[in-house]
């Protein structure tokens, strides 16, 4: 698994962020070409400041880790005919619910406001949610290798409807007498600005981008079906039945 925002904004994976993850689920066809998929993806995402490559994120100096638990709705479309093909490439796209909570070095952040969520006067973004909306699409290839066993791979790309995977969003930093004036006002300036060497840049974020997360997994599948619809597995079969579409009775043994 992989996290794509504010400290890692490049979609090309940095190998020190990659993260294990599983997932499983169970799909159910309903036509040659599309089928319904019910998922559940558990994780972790991670990036961190000092793996960067400019000046501006090196000093800025940020990172975290969220553990990230998903449930979701796919619709699958198969681009080859199931009923023909054992080797089939697949899309599909969905919606999904996830829960994540992003901490740096083992302190939950969320709670602190280190954008001045809990700063009085409305001025600041209200304390973000810990359950949210994704949008997982992707692609994938399945392989069926016997009647009830086979394999595919697939990447998914989770797009979600926040900013705050990472626990950074706001353009500025919030100020800083007003957030030590908040219930964890120390705790929360300490995780909020956390520059190596203070200056009068005061860009902490982008919040005209939201986060996102994508995963890569190599899957066992397991058909509670024999055969799928119309599909004949032995050529005798296959011959009986296109004897009687053509009306002629089958030869005696």
């Amino acid at each position: 698994m992989y996290y794509i925002g504010d400290l890692s904004p490049s979609p090309l994976p940095n190998l020190h962020f990659i993260k294990l993850c599983g997932n499983g689920g169970i799909n159910y066809r309903f036509s040659p070409h599309f089928s319904l998929d019910l998922n559940y993806t558990k994780g972790g995402i991670t990036a961190d400041d000092k793996r960067a490559k400019d000046a501006f994120r090196i000093n800025r100096n940020l990172h975290f880790n969220s553990h990230i638990d998903e449930i979701s709705l796919r619709l699958v479309y198969d681009i080859l005919n199931i009923q023909y093909w054992r080797f089939v490439p697949y899309i599909f796209a969905g919606v999904g619910y996830f829960h994540f909570n992003p901490t740096a070095d083992g302190v939950a952040l969320q709670p602190l406001g280190t954008e001045g969520q809990y700063i009085p006067g409305g001025s600041y973004p209200k304390p973000y949610k810990l359950w949210q909306v994704s949008l997982p699409v992707g692609i994938g290839l399945r392989h069926r290798f016997s009647m009830h066993f086979g394999w595919k791979v697939q990447l998914t790309w989770h797009y979600t409807l926040t900013n705050y995977l990472d626990d950074v969003s706001s353009e500025t930093y919030p100020d800083s007498l007003k957030l030590l004036a908040t219930p964890n006002g120390k705790t929360a300036l300490h995780f909020s600005n956390r520059k190596i060497h203070q200056d009068n840049i005061n860009v902490r974020g982008n919040p005209n981008n939201k986060d996102s997360f994508l995963d890569l997994s190599v899957s066992l599948i397991y058909y509670f079906t024999g055969k799928s619809k119309d599909r004949y597995e032995d050529c005798k079969d296959l011959y009986k039945n296109i004897r009687k579409e053509d009306g002629l009775e089958e030869r005696p043994k």
